[in-house]
């Protein structure tokens, strides 16, 4: 089953919209219109990952996602790594947390142990809750990813029901744009785990890099129906309408004709 997660940027510095929806009241109105296009999660991050980020206090963070979480509950997604805000966001209610770090700093787990949340796993090349302008380079992106669960689920002592694997997408991968189109060429390998897979393509560099992120709608799109159309369960995205439609039309044509 798919579910489409709508992204709500509660920053100032989002690569993206850092500004527009870091009001209680602007976000609110942000998540309804994306449920309304569709969208079964809300995603809500407090702290940009972007590489230029600014590193925002907990507490301020903490203030700006909990009434947004309190409005939607459940359907609340938090991108967070800190211990602190899972604890908050999940107090009142939220159904998600999606870490960067893959559950790196071992009190997020301890935290998780008192919730029955979904987790977001993502890989990352970064060496911390950010991402880096590095062009790293590798003949088998694929199976760096599966080294790193691989080492990296056997330490969560979380049932794995729970557990979602992002592999990362853009700067989280490299700089070369050419490292994130090679994993969605070789998304299958990655159900090896038995686990869904999470995907966020949206607006990113290696869509289209010499267009502003705004621009990058048609790249985004095509990357997004590859990503499902080739085992992808979750999908993070702006555009919730878009891919919804499309995604919708790319199943009819894809289903045999009863005529």
């Amino acid at each position: 089953m798919t579910s489409f997660i709508g992204i709500v940027n509660m920053t100032t510095d989002s690569f993206s919209d850092g500004g527009k929806f870091v009001t209680v009241k602007a976000a609110i109105e942000q998540g309804e219109r994306l449920l309304a296009q569709g969208a079964d999660w809300i995603d809500l991050g407090a702290e940009s990952s972007n590489p230029n980020g600014n590193e925002v206090p907990v507490s301020v963070q903490i203030e700006r996602l909990v009434p947004v979480v309190k409005h939607f509950g459940a359907k609340a997604s938090v991108d967070t790594h800190r211990a602190e805000v899972m604890q908050a966001v999940l107090e009142v209610g939220a159904g998600m947390i999606n870490d960067i770090t893959a559950l790196r700093d071992p009190t997020v787990i301890e935290v998780l142990a008192g919730f029955d949340c979904k987790v977001v796993l993502m890989h990352s090349r970064a060496s911390d809750a950010r991402a880096e302008k590095e062009r790293w380079s590798s003949s088998d992106p694929v199976a760096e990813i599966i080294s790193f669960f691989q080492h990296r689920l056997p330490q969560i002592p979380i049932d794995k029901g729970r557990l979602i694997l992002d592999p990362g997408m853009g700067f989280f991968l490299s700089s070369n744009s050419e490292s994130s189109v090679a994993v969605l060429r070789d998304l299958p390998r990655l159900k090896t785990f038995g686990l869904p897979l999470y995907i966020s393509t949206s607006r990113k560099a290696f869509v289209a890099p010499k267009v502003q992120p705004a621009e990058r709608g048609p790249g985004t799109l095509a990357s997004e129906l590859w990503a499902l159309d080739n085992g992808a369960e979750f999908l993070r995205t702006h555009e919730v309408g878009a891919i919804g439609q499309a995604w919708k039309m790319w199943q009819r044509l894809r289903t045999p004709s009863r005529e």
